[in-house]
């Protein structure tokens, strides 16, 4: 039986290599597409954002009382606006890659609420386009990292954190809008002393799939938006296992963003990795500019919305 699951899992594999034949090949440089202002002023600790169904999702004030989502179009003109709330929380926490927007307009959030009468709640929420709020809480499951798929489905990667060790939990949960578990998978064993495979991970989704990229169990997978496993592949070893973002395109490329070396040794702020499907290997790519820092925003059709100044939005088409 597992040789035939086996050799089923690697026909799909096969016909996923097919199917995005360009992501197979290697990327070996990022061009510029473009640029345009960043029509808000990054904040310290407060602000994040994120390209998220062909926009820039930002976040205001997210460890606060009401975070403030706003959404962008390229030309950087204001689309919406909406202050989030958690009824009973004086303040709420939302980390990075907490936070996604749907092709519809919706909005999901992940993160932890803190009241006088319940003290730290864990939860998941979906805001409407026209700012209805359904809030989850997620007793014993602390979330970090969620995507909307191209289905509208809410993904969200965590932990359980009252598992005892070697307790077998699921990773990855699978939500409707209404806040229901649609299922649950890739089964985690709690070993002592080591830390789950979803901390400082990271979802990404395309128009067909969703991606789950772990720095710390250094896999990368791949779901059809059923839930059922596409591919995997294993994942550099990075400084202190950090990650700064990823990225999945529409033709199917992968990129992540971590910390990558100078040659003599010392530490650069970031580095934009590539994955080279047919060969599972992974290497970074250059730019036109050598540049000490930045942020992956995600991917905006075939393309990656970065910044390097916190100024302005600038998009990178892979060259092969």
């Amino acid at each position: 039986m597992r040789k035939l699951l086996w050799s089923l899992f690697q026909i799909l594999s096969l016909l996923v290599l097919m199917d995005h034949s360009a992501a197979g090949q290697a990327t070996n440089a990022l061009v510029s597409g473009g640029k345009t202002e960043i029509p808000f002023q990054f904040v310290s600790r407060s602000t994040d954002a994120a390209w998220s169904s062909g926009t820039l999702l930002e976040l205001e004030d997210r460890f606060s009382s009401a975070p403030i989502f706003r959404t962008w179009d390229r030309a950087g003109k204001l689309l919406s606006e909406i202050a989030f709330t958690f009824p009973g929380a004086y303040h709420i926490n939302i980390y990075s890659h907490s936070f996604a927007r749907g092709a519809d307009g919706s909005l999901a959030i992940i993160g932890t609420a803190e009241t006088n009468d319940a003290g730290e709640i864990l939860f998941l929420a979906w805001v409407s386009p026209d700012g209805q709020q359904t809030i989850v809480r997620l007793p014993d499951f602390f979330p970090y990292a969620a995507t909307i798929a191209a289905d509208g489905t809410i993904w969200v990667a965590g932990a359980n954190g009252s598992a005892q060790q070697g307790q077998l939990q699921n990773l990855i949960r699978r939500y409707d809008k209404t806040g229901a578990l649609l299922g649950s998978f890739i089964p985690w064993s709690t070993p002592q002393k080591t830390l789950p495979p979803a901390v400082r991970s990271v979802l990404v989704s395309s128009k067909d799939r969703v991606g789950w990229y772990s720095p710390i169990s250094h896999e990368y997978v791949e779901f059809s938006l059923d839930g059922t496993a596409m591919s995997r592949f294993t994942t550099p070893s990075t400084q202190s296992d950090a990650i700064f973002g990823a990225a999945l395109c529409d033709d199917g490329t992968v990129f992540a963003a971590t910390p990558r070396p100078f040659s003599d040794g010392k530490p650069a702020s970031w580095g934009i990795l590539a994955l080279a499907r047919n060969s599972g290997q992974w290497s970074f790519i250059s730019m036109n500019e050598a540049q000490a820092q930045g942020r992956l925003f995600g991917c905006d059709g075939t393309s990656l919305a970065v910044t390097t100044d916190d100024r302005t939005i600038s998009w990178l088409n892979p060259v092969r």
